[in-house]
């Protein structure tokens, strides 16, 4: 049984960093097919994803269109069947009143851009409970 991550990002360079940085840093269990990576450019599509993949961990962005990450994020953590999801808003949106209500809706992290793409093989190692191979 494989380990999920979701990303939850609409600007494609962003997710396109986090997908490099996890598919460089776990390489080998994505290869074996132990890390499963799922993608969505929009927090409706991510919602969708998350009740039919049930990820372990989902990096969101909060400003995204059709359904923002806020939103995202308290849909995904009110939903019995995701239940230990973790989730973290990875966001411009740095002021303390956007972090209070990430928090408040139920967000286990929040991160603020830019980020170093280390700090997001940190989450990942420590909420998915795995080591990086190389």
């Amino acid at each position: 049984m494989s380990v999920k991550i979701l990303i939850i990002e609409d600007e494609i360079h962003i997710r396109r960093l986090i997908m490099q940085t996890v598919e460089l840093s776990f390489d080998e269990l994505i290869d074996n097919d132990e890390l499963e990576i799922y993608e969505a450019d929009n927090g409706e599509d991510g919602v969708s994803i998350a009740k039919e993949e049930r990820p372990g961990l989902i990096f969101s962005d909060i400003m995204m269109p059709k359904m923002d990450g806020y939103d995202a994020c308290k849909i995904i953590k009110e939903d019995p069947a995701l239940q230990g999801v973790y989730v973290v808003l990875l966001t411009a949106k740095g002021q303390k009143v956007d972090q209070k209500l990430g928090m408040e809706i139920g967000a286990d992290e929040y991160m603020t851009k830019p980020f170093d793409p280390d700090n997001i093989v940190i989450v990942i190692e420590n909420v998915l409970k795995i080591n990086r191979s190389n």
